[in-house]
C-alpha cells in the first residue's frame, strides 16, 4: 500500500493488494479470497450489486465496495432537524468511498466457467482499520463456526467456554460474547435430533427401571414420552389429595414442552409425581399424558384436588380425564395475572 499526503485527505492506495491472475472456481471462492486479504490489511467490504446472469442475457458479475462507500440517506432535514430539542446527535460511516472491485464469469453461458476479479479503483479516502476487533462484520461467524457452535450447545457447553475454543481454532477470530450468545439464541435442536435425543432418554428410562410410556409418529420416533418412578407411585398413593400440573414451553435441550405433575405431603412438602416431554401444548397431548398417570396408578385413589395455571387445553384435559377430582387455578399465577392487569393504574 502506498500512503498519499499532500495536504488533502489521506488517500491510501489497495491495488495491489488486490490484483491477481488468480481464477476462481466460483463466486463463493472468489468472495473467500477477497475477504481474506480484507481482513489482512484492516478493511471491511459490502456487496454493492450483482447477477446471476438474468438468464443468460448477461455475464454473471458480483461488485465489491467498501463499508464507508457512498453517502448516507436518511430523512434528516439540513439546518431544521438540527436545532429540535432533544434531538440525539448521529452520524454515520459513510465517507464516499471510491474502492470498487469487480468479479465476473470469463463465459456467461458455462455455469462451469471460472471467475476473474477486476480492481476498478483500488483507492480509500480514509484510514484503514489497525484491527477490526469489535467490529459487528468481523465479528460474524462463518458457516462452519455456526456449525461448531451448534455441536458445543448439543454437547451443553458454556458460552464462554464455546468463545474460548473459537479463539483457540482461529487467533484471529474477533468474535465477541454477545455474537456467540445470539448464535445460541438462534439455535433449536431440529426435530430430528429432539426425537433422537427422547429415544435415547427412553432406552435410559427402561435401564433405570421407570415406568415410563410413549407414542410414535409415522417414521417410528417418538413424539411424547411420559415417565414415573415406583417410589413417585408410592408416595402419591400415601397423598393422593392434591395434585399441581404445570407445562414449561420449550425451556429444554430438547425444544418441546415439558409436563410436570407435583403432589404435597402433610407437612406442606413438594415430591415430584411423574413428567413428561410432549408433542404439542395441546388438549389431545395433555390427555393422553394424564391418561398415562392415570393408568400407571390404579391402585391409587383419584385426587380430590387437581390445581393448574388457566391453560384452557390443560383444563379440559383435567375435565375428562378426572371429572370427579376439584378444580382450581394457582393462586401464584391468578396474582401475577392480577398485578399484570393493575399496574399501570397504580405505577
Amino acid at each position: 500500500m502506498v500512503v498519499y499526503e499532500q495536504g488533502v485527505p489521506i488517500q491510501i492506495d489497495c491495488t495491489h493488494s488486490f490484483t491477481t491472475s488468480e481464477k476462481f472456481p466460483t463466486k463463493e471462492a472468489l468472495m473467500a479470497w477477497v475477504r481474506e486479504v480484507c481482513k489482512r490489511i484492516g478493511m471491511v467490504l459490502m456487496i454493492g450489486g450483482s447477477s446471476d446472469g438474468d438468464r443468460g442475457r448477461r455475464t454473471p458479475y458480483v461488485i465489491v465496495r467498501c463499508e464507508r462507500g457512498g453517502h448516507y440517506v436518511g430523512k434528516k432535514v439540513p439546518g431544521e432537524d438540527d436545532q429540535r430539542p432533544g434531538k440525539r446527535s448521529t452520524g454515520s460511516k459513510k465517507c464516499n468511498c471510491p474502492f470498487k472491485l469487480k468479479g465476473t464469469r470469463e463465459h456467461k453461458d458455462d455455469e462451469k466457467a471460472e471467475w476473474k476479479l477486476d480492481v476498478s479503483c483500488g483507492i480509500h479516502n480514509h484510514n484503514l482499520f489497525e484491527n477490526l476487533h469489535g467490529h459487528s462484520y468481523a465479528g460474524r461467524l462463518s458457516k462452519e463456526d455456526v456449525s461448531f457452535v451448534h455441536t458445543m450447545k448439543k454437547a451443553m457447553v458454556k458460552p464462554r467456554a464455546i468463545l474460548r475454543a473459537l479463539k483457540q481454532k482461529d487467533p484471529s477470530n474477533v468474535t465477541g460474547m454477545k455474537t456467540v450468545y445470539n448464535t445460541i439464541s438462534k439455535l433449536n435442536f431440529s426435530e430430528l435430533d429432539g426425537r433422537s435425543q427422547l429415544q435415547s432418554l427412553f432406552v435410559k428410562l427402561k435401564e433405570d427401571e421407570y415406568l415410563s410410556y410413549h407414542r410414535s409418529n409415522e417414521l417410528n420416533a417418538i413424539t411424547d414420552l411420559f415417565w414415573i418412578h415406583p417410589k413417585c407411585i408410592k408416595l402419591a398413593q400415601s397423598y393422593p389429595y392434591v395434585f399441581v400440573i404445570d407445562c414449561t414451553y420449550k425451556t429444554n435441550r430438547y425444544g418441546l414442552p415439558f409436563l410436570e405433575i407435583v403432589g404435597f405431603t402433610c407437612t406442606n412438602k413438594t415430591f415430584s409425581i411423574a413428567f413428561a416431554y410432549l408433542d404439542h401444548e395441546k388438549t389431545e397431548n395433555f390427555e393422553w399424558a394424564l391418561r398415562c398417570l392415570k393408568e400407571a396408578m390404579t391402585s391409587c385413589p383419584r385426587p380430590n384436588c387437581i390445581v393448574t395455571d388457566r391453560d384452557l387445553g390443560l383444563m379440559k384435559a383435567v375435565a375428562n380425564v378426572y371429572p370427579s377430582s376439584h378444580h382450581l387455578l394457582c393462586r401464584w399465577h391468578v396474582n401475577k395475572n392480577i398485578f399484570r392487569i393493575i399496574k399501570n393504574i397504580f405505577i
